[in-house]
Order: structure tokens, then C-alpha cells, then sequence
């Protein structure tokens, strides 16, 4: 750029140091030295512009032709150094280049590559060959189902179906039914997957995962069993009873006595070592009571080929127990399980009439596991399929065990577990609502006063049937009978542990609750305000029964 503006260095010496100073002297003195500067340096600029051969326009562009043909035709031309380097400036001799040679090389390059592109179309029209890839795990299932349904197809007769489970009945239907089925056995190396035949026996979750419900055939058969759920004179109540909850058991069975009026047949499922201890404290009951109860004591037991000691710790010790009652009380048609912190407010007789409710297709029956979905823990936290939206819970379960064994209850709770098994949270309850989110039609409701529990009341009453119909079972879960967390809880529980049996309901029950209620520390919180008139009130309806009883203790 200096050697540009020495150019114009005279005309600006003109203009800037004679004209416009011409009528100040002290500007032209200051002036003048400047200007001189200017025109050196100017001059000295425009020396080193004239002694330059080439411009760096010229260089560039001598460079990029240099890399052009290095490039197409592979010739061995030395490339200029980079521009970007500032090096002082050498004249390089030009270097012949044959013309010739160069057309015949990129003639070449282009023949070249026309030829592979040619190639690689042929390659492609041809048929690709199947790669055998050394883990072919995730294809086998799907492979080996694909078999099974071509044995099926050519073996199994129209008028002859089997509704057991998806997978495993259909699979022993093809089977039976003769036919072509020698034609389409598996490939033997599939047969020689001992683990995939086994995997393959059990119900197919995938294909009910992806219909989002079970076959409902298969519950349609269950409820033709040609007898009415619950019609038994005798009432049949099972709990499960491990650890520390022999004391909640037998609370439990008391309060399901005081009120209920219809004979009572106890099944309960213990370890070994509180059977003697809990048929001793139920045979010290007074006579009048025991004169309309009997009572089994079954040891802890599970599925041949399943281990115990896992199923026994899946959620709260022996939790899981219940879910193979149709199995192991294969003499009864129906049943009432309850979990041990389970307490009766009316008489077991009016929930054990939701029986005469079921449909034909309907298994077993519970109450929602939340009323509010704001509040809910399936509809927020589940990582697995649940009934309804919110879930349900287990702790009140009316079953049908007649027609659970028709359904083939065990048969797929057991796959569900291991299919399930680390995404589950709350144990057999989880497993429970899995199996009814893909039959939904085997599942009856009943209201939430059936199974009231704390989050019905912890943050406010959100089961305001209670306001009408009061409460007619009370559910302590999360320990609250024990602690100090829900003290209304805890002063019910309480109540009906102090109760003597014969004592009038008034005096003896009623009464003393409701000086529990009273206390500040209990009618303050958002459960007793809850609780107190549902309870109170359901009592005081049903006391005079009591005083029958009393006259024949």
C-alpha cells in the first residue's frame, strides 16, 4: 500500500504544504517536515515495487496449476512451497511437460474407473448370500416360532382347538393333532438349543405385548365352570404369614369374627415354626366364636423346578405365596385373600357377595391402587404393563380359584415373573397387574372403601365414597400400624387389639376409638379428620350383632 500512495506523495506535498498553509507560516513549519517523511518513504516503497519480476497473483496461481496436474496425472511435478509461508521468493525454472503423456494418463484414470463402476453393478444384481454370523441368538426365537407355526398349520384340524396359553397349549395342540408334523420338524441344530426349546414352552409375552391384551378366549373358557363364584355357605379366607406377622395375622382373623355372621374357614400359609404358635392363640379363642370357624395351617411352598428362597424375597417374605393358591387349594372354588394388616369394619359376608357380581369371564377382584391419577405410582413410576391408570392392589383379593385353574394362572404368572423380574417394584402385586393388562377382561372392581389406605388420606380424603358409605376394610400398608407416621391408623389397629372378645362393641370397641381420635396428636392430621366418622359410623351400624353373640359366650 506505501508504494501506492508515494505516487500521489507530490500533489499532496503541493495541496498540503503550499496552498492550504499559505496564509499561516507556523503551519506550513509544522507541516512540511511531515510531508517530507511521507515522500522518503514513499520513494523507498516504490523502489522495492519496481525491483519485483512477478506478482504474487502469478505465484498462485503457478502453484495451483503445479498441484492440478499432480493430481490428475500423476506425473512427478515438485509443488511450489505453500503460499501461506512467508519464504523469500525463488524463480524456478519452468519444467516441460508432455502433453501427450498427460492425456494418455487421465484416459487411463477414466477407463479405470468406469470399469469398477460396472463392477459394482454386476455385484449388486446378484443374489446376496446369507452371512453365518457366530451369535445368531436374538434370530433363533423368532425362527424356531416361525417352525412351530408351520407345523401347526399342517397338522392341526379346524374343529379341534386348544385355548391354553399363547405358545405353549397351541404348540402341544400341533403336536397332538397328528398329521404332517414329522414333515415340518425343526432343523436339528435348533433341536440341539436346549435352552431355546425351553424358553419357546412358555407362554409367547411378545406377541400379547404387542396386542396389548391377552386371547380372550382363553378367559371366556375359565368362567364355564357351571358354578356360581362365592355360592358356598362357608366363607374361605387365606392369608400368608412370615417373620414378625403373627401378631397382625391373628388381629387380622379377629376383627374378620367379631361381625361376620356366616361360618368362616381359615387357610393360613406359615412357616413352620409359628404354625404351633398360631393354632394355640386361635384354639384359646372363646367357644362361641370358635363354634363358627375352622382354620388349615399350610407350610411355604412353591413350583417344582422354581427356586424358593427367590420367590420368597421378591417383595415382603412370602408375599408371593398367594400367587399359586389355585394350585395348592385345588378343593376350593373360591376365596378372599387378604394381606396380615388387613381390618375388618363391616362383616366379611357383604365383600364376599361381590362373587355374585362376576361375569362370566371375570377371575378375581380388587380395588383401585390409587384414586387420583396425580398421585398415582403406576401411572408415574411403573417400567412394566399394569391394569387400568393407576394400577391395582392385592391387598383385598377376591379369586375364584375354579376358574384361575382353568385360565392357567400359574402357567403364566411364572414367565411373567421372569420376563418382569428386575423392572418390577412391588412384587406380586406387579405381577398381578401385568397378567390383567393383558386380560383385562378377567378382572372385577370393586370401590375404594373396600381397601382404604393411607394415600387415600395423606395428602386429603380422596375416597369420597367414604362420606356416604363409611369404610368397610382398612388397609395399614407401609408399616403404620407400628409407627408414628399415621397414628389414626395405628389407633384402629390398636383398638381391635385391646378388644375382648363377648365385650360390648360400644364399650369395649367404639368407645375407646373414639378416645383415640380425640387425642391432638391424632384428630389434627388429614387421616383422622379422614377416618373417624367412616369408621365410627360403620361400627355403631353393625354393633347390636355383637351383643348376640355375647349371650352365648
Amino acid at each position: 500500500m506505501l508504494h501506492h500512495l508515494a505516487l500521489f506523495t507530490p500533489a499532496l506535498y503541493i495541496v498540503l504544504g503550499e496552498i492550504l498553509p499559505s496564509r499561516s507560516r507556523k503551519m506550513r513549519v509544522k507541516i512540511k517536515p511531515l510531508l517530507l517523511l511521507a515522500s522518503l518513504v514513499g520513494l523507498i516503497a516504490l523502489y522495492g515495487y519496481t525491483q519485483r519480476e512477478s506478482s504474487p497473483s502469478d505465484r498462485e496461481a503457478e502453484v495451483a496449476r503445479a498441484a492440478q496436474l499432480s493430481l490428475q496425472g500423476g506425473m512427478d511435478v515438485p509443488l511450489v512451497a505453500k503460499v501461506n509461508e512467508k519464504q523469500p521468493y525463488q524463480r524456478r525454472e519452468s519444467i516441460p511437460v508432455d502433453k501427450q503423456q498427460v492425456k494418455s494418463r487421465e484416459g487411463a484414470n477414466v477407463q479405470k474407473v468406469v470399469k469398477q463402476a460396472k463392477s459394482d453393478e454386476i455385484d449388486q444384481r446378484k443374489p446376496q448370500k446369507s452371512k453365518k454370523f457366530p451369535d445368531p441368538i436374538s434370530l433363533k426365537p423368532q425362527q424356531l416360532g416361525q417352525q412351530q407355526n408351520q407345523v401347526q398349520g399342517q397338522g392341526q384340524e379346524q374343529g379341534s382347538r386348544n385355548v391354553g396359553a399363547p405358545g405353549q397349549d397351541r404348540d402341544r395342540a400341533a403336536v397332538q393333532s397328528g398329521g404332517g408334523v414329522k414333515k415340518a420338524e425343526p432343523p436339528a441344530p435348533v433341536q440341539r438349543e436346549e435352552p431355546i426349546k425351553e424358553k419357546q414352552k412358555t407362554p409367547d409375552i411378545s406377541q400379547q405385548v404387542a396386542k396389548g391384551r391377552g386371547n380372550p378366549q382363553e378367559v371366556q373358557k375359565a368362567g364355564d365352570s357351571g358354578k356360581v363364584p362365592g355360592a358356598d355357605s362357608v366363607i374361605h379366607l387365606s392369608v400368608v404369614c412370615c417373620g414378625d406377622r403373627t401378631n397382625e395375622t391373628l388381629v387380622m382373623l379377629k376383627t374378620a369374627t367379631i361381625l361376620t355372621q356366616r361360618p368362616l374357614h381359615f387357610h393360613i400359609f406359615a412357616e413352620d415354626e409359628l404354625q404351633p404358635g398360631i393354632a394355640a392363640r386361635l384354639n384359646d379363642w372363646p367357644t362361641a366364636y370358635r363354634r363358627k370357624l375352622t382354620f388349615d395351617l399350610y407350610s411355604i411352598s412353591f413350583p417344582s423346578g422354581e427356586d424358593p428362597q427367590q420367590w420368597k424375597k421378591v417383595f415382603k417374605m412370602c408375599a408371593t405365596q398367594r400367587l399359586f393358591l389355585p394350585d395348592l387349594l385345588v378343593d376350593v372354588d373360591s376365596l378372599l385373600y387378604v394381606d396380615t394388616d388387613i381390618l375388618f369394619i363391616r362383616p366379611v359376608d357383604e365383600i364376599y357377595d361381590f362373587f355374585k357380581q362376576f361375569n362370566s369371564t371375570q377371575l378375581a377382584a380388587m380395588a383401585p391402587e390409587h384414586e387420583v391419577k396425580n398421585i398415582g405410582w403406576y401411572n408415574r413410576f411403573a417400567r412394566h404393563p399394569y391394569y387400568g391408570e393407576t394400577g391395582m392392589n392385592s391387598g383385598v383379593m377376591l379369586m375364584n380359584l375354579t376358574r384361575m385353574r382353568n385360565f392357567g394362572w400359574s402357567q403364566k404368572i411364572v414367565p411373567y415373573y421372569h420376563e418382569y423380574k428386575l423392572k418390577i417394584t412391588w412384587g406380586d402385586q406387579d405381577l398381578i397387574n401385568i397378567l390383567f393388562h393383558f386380560y383385562p377382561q378377567g378382572l372385577f372392581s370393586y370401590p375404594c372403601e373396600w381397601n382404604y389406605r393411607p394415600d387415600h388420606c395423606m395428602y386429603s380424603n380422596n375416597c369420597h365414597r367414604t362420606n356416604e358409605h363409611g369404610i368397610a376394610v382398612i388397609h395399614g400398608n407401609r408399616g403404620v400400624y407400628h409407627n408414628e407416621k399415621m397414628l389414626a391408623f395405628r389407633a384402629i389397629y390398636e383398638s381391635f387389639r385391646d378388644y375382648t372378645f363377648g365385650a360390648d362393641l360400644e364399650k369395649g370397641l367404639i368407645q375407646p376409638l373414639v378416645a383415640r381420635f380425640s387425642e391432638p396428636a391424632v384428630k389434627n392430621t388429614y387421616c383422622g379428620k379422614a377416618v373417624v366418622h367412616p369408621v365410627v359410623s360403620t361400627l355403631v351400624k353393625y354393633k347390636d350383632q355383637v351383643k348376640l353373640i355375647k349371650g352365648t359366650v
